[in-house]
Parts: structure tokens; sequence; C-alpha cells
């Protein structure tokens, strides 16, 4: 034993494993507000968030990141920029989780999947007789 210490030091771990893991920061959740235009074609947002005080008091700092919105991405799901609360620095870094809220849209008032839905007033005429409209009408 005393050969393995002088050869790779002093073990520091429980039972003589020196191999115990380092704590980790706690992954945090976000609330990222997205528009159907940048679900429709991707986008990257800046956002300023506030990062947890590791000391517990109430001020907090900020960070700047830039989140990658994929196309097509979905009211609900998730964004994950890996290692990027360090809130405590003696632990490993943690996640932090964009949760994506698409926001209302003036004209398209429903999304299933890839279709987009509108609402549009007709008279009883309009819907007997046929009617073509252009969108925005």
């Amino acid at each position: 034993e005393d050969l393995f210490r002088s050869m790779f030091g002093q073990s520091g771990g429980r039972n003589g494993n020196s191999y115990e893991r380092k704590p980790r920061n706690r992954n945090v959740k976000y609330r990222l507000q997205v528009t159907l235009e940048e679900v429709y074609s991707g986008a990257t947002k800046s956002v300023t968030i506030a990062k947890p005080d590791a000391s517990n008091t109430s001020s907090s700092t900020n960070k700047k990141l830039d989140v990658c919105i994929p196309r097509g991405i979905r009211d609900g799901q998730s964004i994950r920029l890996s290692g990027e609360m360090d809130h405590v620095t003696s632990a490993t870094p943690a996640d932090a989780i964009f949760v994506v809220e698409c926001l209302p849209h003036d004209l398209y008032t429903s999304r299933k999947g890839f279709d987009l839905g509108m609402s549009v007033t007709l008279t009883l005429d309009e819907s007997l007789g046929g009617l073509r409209k252009d969108a925005g009408e």
C-alpha cells in the first residue's frame, strides 16, 4: 500500500478509492419565449439569465448566452446548453435548460405538427357559394 501511495499520491476517496466524484452544480431551467417566425426558420437568440447565487444571498449575477432555436421546435420542448451553470466554482458545471414557449401569432391561431391553422369569418352566402380569400384579409 505504501508503494502505491508513493507512486500515485495520497488517496483521498472513501475506502482508499481515489476516484471519488466531484460534486456537480444543479441544472437550472429557464423559460424561452419564441415567435412563430423563429420556429419556422430557426434562429439564434441572445438571452440574459440570472445565475443562481452559490452563497444563498439575495444577489445574483447575470450571464449572457446565445441559444440556437432549431427549425420546427415545438412548444414545451427543451434546449440544453451543457456546462453553462458554474455558480459553485469547486463543482462540475451543470446545464442551462431552456423550455420553449411559442408566443401567439396574429394570423395563425393553431399549429399541429408542421401545419398552421387560422380562423376565417365567412357569411352564409360565402360558405354556400364558395369563396377564395387571401390569408390576412
